[in-house]
Formats: structure tokens, C-alpha cells, sequence
């Protein structure tokens, strides 16, 4: 009779576990990585991503509840399962919010590149309307970032700028931020809604707002006429009798219908990445000069 030793059976189960693990790590390679994360920049003046600005691992083969996409390492999935209706009326073109994008700043210049920035201003000038955006959201999970590295790229071409600063080349420096500011823009996001969302922006003309002293009643107006028009496109047929909501709709002149499946996008700006963390090796001074340099030529960029 074959006796197991305590030996073989501590053997037996180091075994058990590598083998388990080089199993784990072939599974997980064969999963496909989640294809909305935050960690890239965004030119706020567009609206549109750049490049990937945040370092994305996949060492502890984290999966999404249903098994089907790989988690980065540093991000964390937050179930959420919430459905929301809001709407806002905006009675002039220059006082536009981006759709899914949550800048900490209020300053409108930043959007005032973006192609929906142009849509509204050229159509309410043409139409001498103003604008009632409502959106209809689900959103299904929150992707939030918990850790800030910077990519292997990126970091190589701030290691340039330290450099040039350390041999007093000041305007080489300007220069090599100014050119990370066109290739990565001035933000990047840290946390992303996912879901659903519909976003309906109807055009209506000046002389009904003038007739809505009650903008509450505006906004309700809104609503109702987006959820009217989600229930078409889902085959609904129950009908939303509102007296209002004829009025509203009479006074429609043009009216946008767009499915988004970013709810929401929080973002911050780059001088953030300017760290200890990031740049453990660069001096304290050359790091606060960079930071310094970064936000003026982010300030320049708005200007």
C-alpha cells in the first residue's frame, strides 16, 4: 500500500494550485478586455477621445459578473441598475452642456468646438428657437478608477520635458508639453456610467418659451415627449394624453433622437498626473514647474 507523506500531500497541492492558476491565466487571456473604460484623455473643445493616458493591467484576471470581459486591474465595477429621467431647457447656444461629459470647470468655452456645440448654435440661429434637451437614462454599472499611472508612452515623453527643464531649455519644454496637449488633450476621464440612454433635443420657437412663464412646466413638457417617442420606437401603445404635450409638440420646428451608451463621463485635468507617484524620480522644483507649464499651456489652449 502507497502511503501519502505529509510531504507528497503539500506537494501534491502546490501542484494543484500552479496548475489551477496557469489555467486561470490561459482563460483569462482568451476573454476579451471590457471596451469602455475610463483612463483616456478628451479634448473638451470637441468632445472627442484622444489616447490612452492611464496604464490598464489585467494581472488579477478580474471578470465582469457575467464572466464575458476582463477587468483592469485598477478599475472597480460598481453595479448600479438605476433609470433616470431629467431634462434642462437651454434658451441660448452659449450657455451648452456636453451631453455625457462632467467637467469639474464650468467654463462653456470648452465645448465650443464640439460639433454639437455648432449643431445648436447654427440651428437656433436658423430657426430663431431655443433648445429643451431631456435624456432617459439606464445605467447599468460605474467603471471608477483607483489608481492614476500613466502609461509607458506618456511617461516617456515627460521624462523629455524633465530633462530639458534640469539643462534650462525652457522653450523646448513648452514645446514638448504643448505637443502632449494636441496628441492626449487637456483631460482625462476617471470614471464611466455605462447603460443606456436616449437624448432628445427639440428645437422650439422663441414665442412659445415667451408664453411659459413656468419653465417647470417646460421641463415636464420635455419629458413627456421624450418618453412619448421611446414609446414608438419600443412598439407601445399606450398612449400619454397631455394636453401640454400637444402644445409642445406643435412648436417643435426640428427635433434630434441620439442613443448613447456612456451615460456619464467624469473627467480631470492633466496637471492632476503630475505626482510623486508618476515622477518619483524627477525633484520636487522640476515637478512644480512642469505642473506650472502644463496649466498655462492648458490655459492657452482655451484662450
Amino acid at each position: 500500500m502507497f502511503l501519502i507523506t505529509r510531504h507528497h500531500f503539500l506537494l501534491l497541492l502546490t501542484l494543484t494550485i500552479q496548475y489551477t492558476k496557469q489555467e486561470a491565466t490561459i482563460l483569462c487571456k482568451q476573454v476579451p478586455e471590457l471596451s469602455i473604460l475610463p483612463g483616456l484623455g478628451i479634448d473638451p473643445l470637441t468632445g472627442k477621445y484622444t489616447n490612452r493616458i492611464l496604464k490598464m493591467t489585467y494581472n488579477q484576471c478580474k471578470l465582469t459578473d457575467n464572466g464575458n470581459n476582463l477587468i483592469p486591474d485598477n478599475v472597480e465595477i460598481e453595479k448600479l441598475n438605476t433609470t433616470e429621467i431629467t431634462a434642462m431647457v437651454i434658451k441660448n447656444w452659449l450657455n451648452y452642456t456636453s451631453l455625457t461629459t462632467k467637467f469639474q470647470e464650468t467654463d462653456k468655452s470648452y465645448y465650443s468646438f464640439s460639433e454639437e456645440y455648432q449643431e445648436m448654435k447654427s440651428l437656433q440661429i436658423k430657426h430663431r428657437a431655443f433648445t429643451c434637451r431631456s435624456q432617459l437614462s439606464r445605467t447599468n454599472y460605474r467603471l471608477n478608477l483607483l489608481s492614476d499611472s500613466i502609461t509607458t508612452t506618456l511617461e516617456t515623453r515627460f521624462s523629455h520635458i524633465v530633462h530639458a527643464i534640469q539643462r534650462n531649455q525652457t522653450k523646448k519644454a513648452k514645446y514638448l508639453i504643448q505637443m502632449i496637449i494636441r496628441d492626449y488633450g487637456t483631460h482625462y476621464t476617471t470614471c464611466v456610467d455605462v447603460g443606456n440612454m436616449f437624448i432628445k433635443q427639440d428645437y422650439l420657437r422663441n414665442d412659445f418659451l415667451l408664453r411659459r412663464v413656468n419653465q417647470e412646466e417646460l421641463i415636464t413638457e420635455s419629458k413627456l415627449s421624450l418618453l412619448e417617442t421611446v414609446r414608438l420606437i419600443r412598439g407601445d401603445e399606450h398612449d400619454l394624453e397631455s394636453s401640454l404635450l400637444s402644445e409642445y409638440n406643435d412648436a417643435i420646428v426640428q427635433t434630434k433622437l441620439t442613443q448613447a451608451f456612456i451615460v456619464e463621463r467624469s473627467v480631470s485635468v492633466l496637471t492632476n498626473l503630475i505626482t510623486t507617484t508618476n515622477f518619483p524620480d524627477a525633484p520636487t522644483l522640476v515637478r512644480i514647474k512642469i505642473r506650472d507649464m502644463l496649466d498655462e499651456s492648458i490655459k492657452t489652449y482655451f484662450r
